[in-house]
């Protein structure tokens, strides 16, 4: 593998090489940071999505009482690379999925699932088995936990 290869493979790949992040055409174009927060907007079937990104753990998006098929998609506002979603319950620790399917999207029409993770107290983190470059990130409920689902805020690395 040749230096420049090896260099882009690491900015890509948030600063470490990982053999699992081949070139890819779709990656030619892409910014290697993801935008500000701020640029973010937050939807989705959970009340108040804005408080999922609005920098406050106090404050969280909750769902309604069974949490089944709940989700939240934010809108990054252009094309990020990322490979680690990082969802934090806040004020309601015991606010997590038993399962959380994370999907991406280009277009926020046609959404391509990235795995299903098991959710944790406290934090929830999904680790994607190679960098996505996505302008919208939708996090869902596969399987409901003991308690609604609450995400007081959503991280990218």
């Amino acid at each position: 593998m040749n230096v420049r290869l090896v260099a882009r493979v690491a900015v890509l790949c948030g600063a470490t090489v990982c053999p699992g992040c081949p070139p890819s055409s779709d990656f030619d174009n892409a910014a290697a940071d993801i935008t500000p927060r701020k640029v973010w907007r937050a939807s989705g079937s959970l009340r108040d999505p804005a408080k999922a990104i609005d920098g406050d753990l106090s404050t969280a998006a909750v769902s309604g009482n069974s949490g089944t098929n709940a989700y939240i998609e934010v809108d990054l506002g252009k094309a990020c690379v990322f490979n680690r979603i990082i969802v934090e319950h806040g004020p309601d620790e015991q606010g997590f999925p038993a399962r959380m399917a994370v999907y991406t999207s280009l277009d926020g029409q046609t959404f391509t699932l990235r795995g299903e993770f098991a959710g944790k107290r406290s934090v929830t983190n999904a680790l994607l088995l190679s960098p996505a470059l996505a302008r919208y990130v939708r996090l869902q409920v596969v399987s409901a936990g003991a308690r609604p689902l609450s995400v007081a805020e959503i991280h990218l690395q």
